[in-house]
């Protein structure tokens, strides 16, 4: 369908953000009770798994501790340049 004079609305992408947000509140919500090992709540262990992994990267004498099964991340080369700048 088009407006007069044959040109069709622009529709205004919605905010990233806001999207993430909205899609990690489904995914908590679907599996508040338990997961069930359907897609969605593989999607949900996932998530979860990456946001929580910077708390399993305590260091212990020299080393990084990880929670069984999740491997720990690069870097990225604009995190470690940051990092570098301000000399850590």
């Amino acid at each position: 369908m088009s407006e007069e004079g044959g040109k069709q609305p622009i529709i205004a992408a919605a905010d990233a953000n806001e999207v993430m947000l909205e899609q990690l509140q489904y995914l908590i919500d679907h599996a508040g009770g338990g997961t069930c090992g359907c897609p969605q709540c593989e999607r949900y262990l996932r998530v979860r798994a990456l946001l929580t992994e910077i708390f399993s990267e305590a260091p212990s004498f020299g080393q990084n501790v990880h929670a069984p099964g999740m491997e720990r991340a690069r870097p990225h080369a604009e995190d470690k340049t940051a990092l570098e700048a301000r000399g850590k």
